[in-house]
């Protein structure tokens, strides 16, 4: 059967930045000598507590000060100089200051390659956190080297069946995964399922884990049969493991309606995703993003089948959760925003299609403000019956809070692209100012002026 549209799969992207082996190093080699001017231990376990109790802004002041003792005390090649600098870099991936994660890591790598040589698993630690804030910041082809490059020492060192394998393996894969490479994260799932099945001890939920990524790399493939299987195995782990209430039981039913929608079974797919939806908001919250996501499955199931009326709620109930902070959901908003206009288009409601059709690429547009990679990128986007080639310029990071004002985000049209076979019309510059403007409902939208 043809597969459908609609169905996202969020729960894998968004533990693609997620630093993994949270313990921080203490430094090494001290004589009471040392700890006589700066006691280093004392320094190194206060960082410890902080950053294990998630005090990462705190933390940070504490690990500047051990790098700059352990630099004064053992100079810039000595291994415990190496630990230092990773320490630092792990604290500030952790406040997503990816930049100076990675200028850290890698000065780090430097040290311990050098000191250690470059197959030890102090390296592969770091390569694969270096790989980590790579997928960060969007430098895919670098994370891809490290986390091939850790994958490489790993197997080396402890063989095959080791768990840090599975561990990097994971990493590989998810962003395989999240980049739309489904084909190439299938076979690093498989190896990581065959290493955590037979490992010792193993967690049953890591498998059940490994089992729910399989699963969403099969569905991108239409390999539907292979999909429902996995997710059903998961399923049947989490409820075993964790009860029939659960927030991850809720995840496994959502992502068995996905595989039912997508091939067009919508009685099973509704069915399964009003009983996700129950656990959702039991567990989780009525105001919950994972929610809205399986509201808005609920509504694609309705848009489908011809019930519009149903849709437009499901798809308004969903909106109404992602706008309480656009800030780093817009493209979620923007989604939920071309639902409703195609449910309107479909009744006929053409000024409300149009009206919607304009906020989503407006939104759109904000969305990619959010990133400031983005800036000076030309961004070819549909904006009614036009198609505009704008260049994005003064970004800064998005509010994250959700709070009306002006979002520091600006759009220069630089040339519209009129329908086929009309030439392009150069413009002058135009430049757009985005706000958040508060609703009566509460949350917010996306306004603008020139």
């Amino acid at each position: 059967m043809r597969a459908r549209r609609g169905f996202a799969h969020p729960a894998v992207l968004r533990g693609l930045h997620v630093l993994t082996g949270a313990a921080l190093l203490l430094i090494l080699g001290l004589t009471p000598a040392a700890t006589q001017q700066v006691d280093l231990e004392v320094i190194a376990n206060r960082l410890n507590q902080l950053y294990s109790a998630g005090r990462y802004q705190a933390a940070l002041s504490e690990a500047k000060k051990l790098e700059a003792a352990t630099k004064s005390r053992f100079g810039v090649n000595d291994i415990n100089y190496g630990a230092a600098l990773y320490n630092l870099g792990m604290v500030y991936a952790k406040l997503r200051q990816d930049r100076d994660a990675e200028d850290h890591f890698k000065r780090a790598l430097t040290i311990r390659q050098n000191a250690l040589g470059p197959d030890h698993p102090e390296v592969a630690a770091t390569l694969k956190n270096l790989g980590i804030v790579y997928s960060g910041q969007g430098k895919y082809d670098d994370a891809e080297q490290a986390y091939k490059g850790a994958l490489a020492i790993r197997e080396k060192a402890f063989g095959p069946d080791d768990l840090t394998v599975a561990e990097s393996l994971s990493l590989l894969a998810n962003m395989y995964l999240a980049l739309g490479k489904a084909s190439e994260a299938e076979p690093l799932y498989q190896r990581e399922l065959a290493i955590r099945e037979k490992a010792p001890g193993t967690n049953p939920l890591d498998t059940a884990k490994v089992l729910r990524s399989l699963g969403y790399s099969f569905h991108l493939q239409h390999k539907f049969g292979e999909a429902e299987a996995s997710h059903k195995r998961a399923l049947t782990i989490r409820e075993k493991t964790l009860g029939q209430n659960h927030q991850d039981v809720g995840e496994s039913i959502d992502s068995l309606g996905m595989v039912y929608g997508q091939q067009g079974k919508y009685a099973e797919a509704e069915d399964f995703f009003k009983r996700a939806l129950a656990i959702r908001e039991k567990t989780l919250g009525t105001g919950h993003l994972d929610v809205a996501a399986t509201l808005s499955h609920l509504g694609t199931v309705y848009e489908a089948q011809g019930k519009y009326a149903e849709a437009e709620d499901f798809f308004k109930r969903a909106l109404a959760i992602r706008q309480i902070a656009p800030g780093p959901n817009l493209g979620s908003v923007a989604d939920t925003l071309v639902n409703l206009a195609i449910v309107y288009e479909k009744q006929g409601r053409l000024d409300e299609s149009n009206e919607f059709k304009r906020r989503a690429d407006h939104t759109r547009l904000v969305s990619a403000c959010s990133d400031p990679k983005m800036v000076d990128t030309a961004v070819s986007h549909f904006f009614g019956e036009l198609r505009f080639l704008a260049t994005i310029k003064d970004v800064q990071a998005m509010p994250t809070s959700g709070k009306p004002g002006n979002i520091d985000c600006s759009i220069f049209v630089v040339a519209n692209v009129g329908p086929p076979g009309q030439s392009v019309n150069q413009n002058p510059t135009e430049r757009y100012n985005y706000h958040l403007s508060p609703l009566a409902k509460g949350g917010y939208e996306v306004t603008f002026d020139k």
